[in-house]
Parts: C-alpha cells; structure tokens; sequence
C-alpha cells in the first residue's frame, strides 16, 4: 500500500460511488452574487477569512453592478466602534450596504451585534446588506455566529481549480474582462497571468520546497496585474522589461521578503511573460520532464474569444498536477501526498469512536450512555395538569397567592423534566 496515493484513491472512490459522484470532489467556487441571492435584510453574511481570500473587491463590484450607492467599508479596530454603529444605523434607514472588516478585533461591538439586530430588524430598508469578514477567533459570539450566513472561502487546490476559479464569471475574469482590449495578445496574456497566480499558489503546499515562506498572496494581486497591462496596452506597444518588473516586484514583490523567493518569481515572469509566451507554439509544460506528464497533457496559451472555451480547455486539465509543472523535481509531491493522506487519517481517527484497552475497558460512548440511563431513572414522573389541579383546589383553590405561585412553579418545573428527558433519550439515540 502507498500512503502517499490515498487521497487520490477516495477521489477515485467517491467519483464511482452512485450515491455521491464526480459532483463531491470536483471544486465549488461560490460567487459574490450567488450569496447576495440568499441574503435577507436582518441575517448578516459573515465571511471568515482564510490565507488568500478577501471579499472586499467583489462585494464593491456587485454592489456597483446592484446601481446602489457605494458600501460603507469599515476596518475596525481602536475607536471605530461607534463608526461602525453610525454607519448600520444610516444603512437600515437608507437601504445602503454595510462592510465590517477585521471584526475579530472589535468583539465588543459583535456582542452586541445579535441584540442591535434584533431590535431594529422591524425597521429595516429591503436593501439593506450587512457583510462581515473576520478571522477565525474562539472568543467570537457563538449567538452572532448561529443567526448569519456563514461563507469560507479557502483557496482552491490545484491548477485546475484555482484556473476555474479565475474565469468564474464575478471573481475575476468574465467575457467583459476579455474585451476591454480588442487583441489576442490582451487574452493571452490575461490568461498566462492566471495560470501564474494559481502556480505561485499551489507551491505552498510543498512547504519549504516551494517558498521559503508562505506568502498570503490573493485575487487582489492578480487583479492589480490585470489593470496595470490593461491601462499599459492602451497606451500603445507593450515594454516586457516593465509588466515583468511590475507583476514580479511592485505587485506580487511587494509581500516577498526572502532573496530566494524573489530570485524565483522573476525568474516565472522572465520565462512566462515574455513575447515567447504568445507564440502559438510555447507551452509552460517542460520540454524534457524526468517523468510522465498525467494524460501527456500541454499546457498551452490560448486566445479563444469566447469566455466559455476558455473554461471548457482548463476543465481538460489533469486532475493531479505534477510538480515539474511548477518547476519542481517529481518527488517533491511525495512528501506533499504523505502530508495530506496523514491529516485526513488522523481527522477519521478522531471522529471515530474511541474503544477500551485489550483489558476489556468500556469506551467513552458506553460511559455516557450508562450516565444517561441513570439519570433518566432519577427522573421524576411527569406532573399531569388535571392532577395537580385537584390538589390545589383541596388547599383552598387558585384564590391564595401561595397557591398561584405553586401551580406557576409545577409549571415551569414539568417544562424542565420534559427537556431533560427529551435531551437524553436523543443522546442515547445518537449514540
């Protein structure tokens, strides 16, 4: 058996499994809009952030498409607590939308979130938007957490992925994007940066192999890349010299730290954003690999007109990339491979049951199980209304107070039992 092909085995498994399907391991790029259509005026959007990901740009975009005022756009932080209050409060009453960035610094004002929600939602514009974006923090509220729409969005794994996610109509590249400059040097080029950005993704995964440290490097770099060749191609011929200094040093360069690393991004765009890469027959697959290249596949630089054949040529990508694609020798996937299928045992081994000993001890499920049955035996009967009733009416009726308050008390308390018992039968059951 070989640790290292176990993930892609389940891949393999679930994909022939009928009662799931290719569906549950193919990527899903969750847009901007497609959250917007489940929103509702009184239940927030909470985004919490991963490495790579920010919402900022898109919920501004769809925002502008909406024909609505501009969001109110707030960091939080020291003393922008009342800002942000001041702008809710003007949102519900103008049906503008409001952004709260970095919320897990402000958790004053998310405690109070819930209840200020509550008590203004009577009031509130059809139009009002609430979005919150926050680092995941164990002292956010649980209740803020429960009453809003909860969006992830971690970066896609893989080439095929990442690709599909930057031609995903309303994350970065749409038929709009590709004819705002009316050439196929624009379209290819555009797309030599994508394949870029998803390359110098994905070789965080082979740790220090791939940079020496991790850059959080995310769609607003690409973006930044994209406009600057736009504004640069307006202005007439193309000077290579300065897109490969402004993607690999002013865009991207800016968060690389490390001499290595900067050697090896300019080292990408030297290769990669040259005249060369416009030529029908380059290709970023390496001439000589030391092994196979999965499905003998070329990875070559389009200018299809369409948005469509775009998606259709990266979804022809193979689903395991090899690592001579990113530049790497073959084995540097091993190490990657062991990693992942390690994680994703021990995940399976912590959800599972946990046994007794070879010395015939109980396992933790028959110790909660047992505690449950003894308390449901310690459990009183339930208070019959018609029974009780009796009874007070033979200590003088519901006209002493004493009484009154008696019979609020039996009330109350059968409420207690029922859930009580309720809770525990459904515990047993679980188990």
């Amino acid at each position: 058996l070989r640790l290292d092909r176990s993930i892609l085995m389940c891949k393999e498994f679930i994909r022939n499994t009928k009662q799931m399907g290719a569906s549950f391991v193919e990527p899903v790029t969750d847009t901007i809009e497609m959250v917007y259509d489940d929103m509702e005026p009184e239940v927030p959007v909470i985004f919490l952030l991963s490495r790579g990901s920010d919402p900022t740009d898109g919920i501004i975009e769809l925002c502008r498409k909406k024909k609505l005022p501009p969001p109110a756009v707030i960091s939080l932080g020291e003393g922008q607590e009342p800002v942000a209050l001041k702008a809710i409060n003007a949102g519900i009453v103008n049906g503008t939308w409001v952004l709260l960035q970095n919320c897990e610094l402000g958790l004053g004002l998310m405690n109070e979130m819930e209840s200020l929600i509550n008590k203004l939602k009577g009031g509130m514009d059809p139009n009002f938007r609430l979005f919150i974006t926050a680092l995941p923090n164990p002292e956010f509220p649980l209740g803020l957490l429960q009453m809003c729409s909860k969006v992830t969005n971690d970066p896609p794994a893989g080439l095929r992925a990442g690709l599909l996610r930057s031609y995903t109509p309303g994350v970065m590249v749409d038929q709009d994007r590709l004819e705002r400059v009316d050439t196929p040097l624009w379209r290819q080029l555009i797309f030599a940066l994508c394949f870029l950005h998803s390359i110098v993704q994905e070789r965080r995964k082979f740790g220090p192999l791939g940079w020496c440290i991790p850059y959080e490097y995310n769609n607003g770099d690409l973006q930044s890349c994209m406009l600057f060749l736009e504004k640069h191609l307006y202005n007439g011929e193309i000077s290579w010299g300065t897109f490969q200094y402004m993607v690999s040093d002013v865009q991207y360069g800016g968060k690389i730290t490390d001499s290595l690393d900067v050697r090896l991004f300019r080292t990408y765009t030297k290769e990669w954003l040259t005249e060369r890469t416009c030529e029908d027959d380059f290709s970023f697959t390496p001439a000589s690999p030391l092994l196979k290249i999965p499905d003998d596949f070329e990875y070559k630089v389009n200018s299809f007109t369409e948005h469509t054949d775009f998606r259709k040529y990266i979804e022809q990508f193979p689903e395991n990339d090899s690592p001579e694609i990113f530049g790497l020798h073959p084995n540097a996937d091993l190490t990657y491979c062991v990693k992942e299928a390690n994680a994703l045992f021990k995940t399976l081994g912590d959800t599972q049951p946990k046994g007794g000993g070879g010395d015939g001890g109980v396992s933790r499920e028959d110790v909660v199980y047992e505690k449950a049955s003894e308390l449901l035996s310690r459990i009183p009967e339930d208070y019959e209304e018609d029974d009780y009733k009796v009874k007070i009416k033979k200590l003088g009726g519901m006209t002493v107070p004493m009484n009154i308050f008696l019979f609020q008390e039996i009330q109350r308390f059968q409420n207690v039992i029922a859930k009580v018992r309720f809770t525990l039968t459904q515990l047993q059951l679980a188990i």
